[in-house]
């Protein structure tokens, strides 16, 4: 008996996992929400509230309605979900793109704004070496060693 039981829910667990049966019971739910709700709120006798959802609400529609959505969902809605995928396919690739080129930018940025760093500490450092006189002193130096090469030449 507990293994009849457990094949039961096991094969009811299933038939709910399937996409058809699923679309079905959330379109029925939400198809005929008003029987429903008389059945669950409604003060009146078990028996009255049946004779009017019965009266009021049972019909063809009330199956076939929802066993219509159900269809559509299953069927058409990933061949929708598709359609749209491929249409924003083209957005995508424009925001991959453009990711692409606005991190080349900023590599690019980077190196510069690095560059312009590097300028900018050696112009403060030859502007130091000038308010320290250590340059004309270099130059000075230069300028003799160059001048005695030139000597050395004229010599030999």
């Amino acid at each position: 008996m507990k293994d009849l039981l457990k094949d039961f829910l096991e094969t009811s667990r299933d038939r709910i996992k399937t996409p058809i049966t699923g679309s079905f019971a959330l379109a029925f739910l939400l198809w005929n929400w008003r029987p429903i709700l008389v059945l669950l709120l409604s003060d009146s006798s078990i028996e009255n509230k049946i004779k009017h959802i019965d009266k009021n609400y049972c019909g063809y529609w009330a199956l076939l309605a929802p066993l219509l959505i159900a269809i559509f969902y299953t069927l058409l809605v990933p061949y929708l979900t598709m359609i749209i995928e491929r249409m924003t396919l083209g957005a995508i690739k424009g925001q991959r793109y453009n990711k692409k080129v606005l991190d080349k930018l900023e590599e690019e940025q980077n190196r510069i704004s690095q560059e312009y760093e590097l300028m900018k500490a050696s112009r403060e450092f030859e502007i130091e070496q000038i308010k320290s006189g250590q340059r004309s002193i270099n130059e000075l130096s230069e300028r003799i060693a160059s001048l005695e090469a030139k000597l050395q030449a004229s010599k030999n």
